[in-house]
This record gives structure tokens, C-alpha cells and sequence, in this order.
């Protein structure tokens, strides 16, 4: 089976530091977009008040690093990685505890 259109996917990941926090990815239906001009895309995740290190240890989290990503590429391919790297169209750090 054909697809007529290519996959377009916008893609979240959140983490704290190396350890990943969420991975999604949602993809634009822009068949409907078509017909209203507008799409409604969420995300949600739980984000956890301490991870462990290497070590063992727990880390308390203090802030999520968040991207929000671009792609034709469907998850788990090849080059996917490379593929949000370069359709990254939004990175912020979202504090998660009081700031000093």
C-alpha cells in the first residue's frame, strides 16, 4: 500500500541531564489540516521528582531540557536522531523547583 503523503511528525524529548525523561512524537494530520488551517497536537509526561545516577545515587530533578522537533521521518529509523536534531524549532529549560 502507497502512502500519498510523506509521514510529517512533530517530535518532543524531554530530559534532565543525559537521562531521558519522554520521547513522543505525533504526527500532523495534514489532511485535515487542510480543510481548517489548524491542527490540534498535545503532549503529555510525567516528570519525576528524582532519577537514579550511575552510581546508584538519587539525583533530585531541578529542571527539564525540552525540544519540540520536525520531521518526515518516521521514529525508529535511521537518522532519526540527526533528523530532530536538525528540525529542532523549539529548545527551552523549564525549572522545576524554587530558583534562588
Amino acid at each position: 500500500m502507497m502512502k500519498d503523503m510523506p509521514d510529517n511528525m512533530i517530535y518532543l524529548d524531554a530530559f534532565y541531564q543525559n537521562a531521558y525523561i519522554a520521547h513522543q512524537f505525533v504526527e500532523i494530520p495534514i489532511q485535515k489540516m487542510n480543510l481548517s488551517n489548524y491542527i490540534d497536537a498535545g503532549f503529555t509526561f510525567k516528570v519525576p521528582y528524582s532519577i537514579k545516577s550511575a552510581q546508584g545515587k538519587d539525583i533530585n530533578i531541578k529542571y527539564i531540557n525540552l525540544i519540540l522537533a520536525y520531521s518526515n521521518k518516521p521514529d525508529g529509523v535511521a537518522g532519526i536522531g540527526e533528523a530532530i536534531r536538525l528540525g529542532t524549532f523549539l529548545k527551552t529549560t523549564i525549572p522545576t523547583s524554587e530558583v534562588d
